[in-house]
């Protein structure tokens, strides 16, 4: 099963190029000037988890992202550094921070980021089901009937610092809309309903009352 997501978009600038902190960064010319940045793209699902050994960013502080070291019986994260509630946080679910070992971002994204001088602050994110025990994508397990969903993925060429090419995974992305038909409306609210148990019934009073 295919859904959507809208997921949120942080970019952070890099100050020092010469830092390996710049490994994987995106250079182009914005509107206050000639910028490098790392892209991260956030999930705004509160009940998409954070693990041990996920990446996610702080509503406190989010000028870096913080890698989940522990989770604390009370749901709380320890980065061993800091301490963050669970409300605080967005899991990050790709980047070009090739630091943080996770999917890239396509480059037709990274390329019409720059072309919109970086004002894009949300995109929709392409998720595919999986069963949680054995990890076989759009699968339902067996023993419990149970999925969860994760980011679906892509193959892109690229090309590293050597010269090399070889090949990394991506998300599937592409940009929000700003003008909705009923039916696109119906469709995500449908998607929602089904993966937090919602049911249709209510979803389609919901939909009457407010369109």
């Amino acid at each position: 099963m295919i859904i959507e997501k809208i997921c949120g978009v942080v970019k952070l600038p890099i100050t020092d190029i010469r830092n390996d902190d710049a490994e994987g960064s995106t250079f182009c010319e914005l509107a206050n000037g000639y910028e490098g940045f790392h892209l991260y793209i956030i999930s705004r699902d509160m009940d998409e988890k954070i693990e041990v050994d996920n990446w996610f960013m702080s509503k406190l502080s989010c000028k870096k992202p913080y890698q989940c070291k522990a989770v604390l019986e009370d749901g709380r994260y320890d980065t061993d550094i800091f301490i963050f509630q669970k409300d605080w946080c967005s899991k990050i679910i790709a980047s070009n921070d090739r630091r943080l070992n996770l999917p890239n971002l396509p480059k037709t994204f990274i390329k019409e980021f720059c072309e919109k001088n970086g004002e894009i602050e949300s995109v929709i994110v392409k998720y595919e089901s999986y069963c949680a025990r054995d990890g076989r994508i759009n699968k339902v397990c067996r023993s419990c009937g149970k999925f969860s969903f994760t980011p679906a993925l892509d193959f892109e060429g690229a090309i590293d610092k050597y010269g090399k090419r070889h090949i990394e995974q991506t998300i599937i992305i592409k940009p929000t809309q700003t003008v909705w038909e009923r039916s696109e409306v119906e469709r995500l609210i449908a998607s929602f309903a089904y993966q937090h148990g919602i049911g249709w019934d209510k979803a389609i009073k919901w939909i009457n009352k407010s369109f």
